[in-house]
């Protein structure tokens, strides 16, 4: 609560707002990490959802909704120049022009679907108060039969919600297309940074040092802020740079040693030929 009053009152940070947007499992945690504790940037100690900016159902199978400027004020306003939030934020025209209009740069971290599908199923099992959790463990069982819902999504969330436990998924589990598609339209906005997770890993996951701190260093220089490359270097080789709260293992390509040729199969066919922008090698269908 102290943190969250002090960073309200810093009004003489310089900078751009910052939004860490992601789909969800990406790794919004992983570049917050790297962030937190740097010189010249501050947490805003938010991390906005996307239910909280609109006022009707998110999850139609339309994909229509529309945010409410109200609510997307009330819920990025606190955020001061050289703060950063985050949130997995659906695209929608209105509020990144919102974004745009008050200062904000948006960095958007996207990851290859596959390890996401993995990331879901191991995030759901490990999460006691989700709601699918106790229908995974309990009634699928199989794990090639939850990695497949984990794929294709589920309609109706809300008879496995507990009484009194807290609204944190929408009524449908979407599948891992069709919620990359909500997202889609982050890749073309002319404040946004797209990040891919590989890129950002390093070698602890797969990856490389130096590109990790190329792409770190892009991302500083994208959202205005003085960060020096000694300190950047120094927070990437600290041990908390790797970890948060809700990232496990993070290795890139973890997939190929959980997803069966029949999930893989399951995958190409819904992953269409709109989803290319994203840039990963997936048999698309048109």
């Amino acid at each position: 609560m102290l943190a969250k009053s002090y960073a309200r009152s810093a009004f003489w940070s310089s900078g751009e707002k910052i939004l860490i947007n992601s789909v969800p499992k990406a790794g919004t945690h992983m570049v917050t990490s790297v962030f937190q504790g740097l010189p010249n940037l501050m947490p805003a100690y938010r991390h906005v959802r996307m239910p909280d900016l609109v006022s009707s159902e998110l999850a139609a199978k339309d994909g229509k909704f529309t945010v409410d400027l109200k609510l997307v004020n009330k819920e990025f306003s606190p955020v001061r120049r050289g703060q950063f939030c985050s949130g997995h934020m659906f695209y929608n025209a209105d509020l990144d022009n919102y974004l745009g209009d008050n200062g904000f740069k948006t960095l958007f971290i996207i990851r290859d679907p596959r390890d996401v599908v993995i990331s879901r199923y191991n995030y759901i099992l490990g999460l006691k108060r989700h709601p699918l959790h106790d229908f995974f463990k309990n009634e699928l069982k199989d794990k090639s039969r939850i990695l497949d819902v984990c794929i294709s999504g589920f309609d109706d969330v809300s008879k496995f919600r507990k009484p009194g436990r807290k609204k944190f998924t929408d009524s449908r589990f979407v599948g891992v297309a069709e919620q990359y598609k909500k997202y889609a339209g982050w890749i073309s906005s002319k404040n946004c940074l797209v990040l891919k997770f590989e890129e950002l890993r390093g070698v602890n996951g797969g990856g490389s040092e130096e590109l990790r701190f190329e792409k770190f260093k892009e991302a500083i220089d994208f959202i205005g802020v003085d960060i020096d490359d000694d300190s950047l270097k120094d927070k990437l080789d600290s041990k908390g740079s790797h970890k948060s709260a809700t990232f496990l293992k993070g290795d890139i390509g973890g997939w190929s040693k959980h997803l069966s040729a029949e999930n893989i199969n399951l995958l190409e066919n819904i992953w269409t030929s709109d989803l290319a922008s994203f840039g990963y090698s997936i048999n698309v269908k048109k």
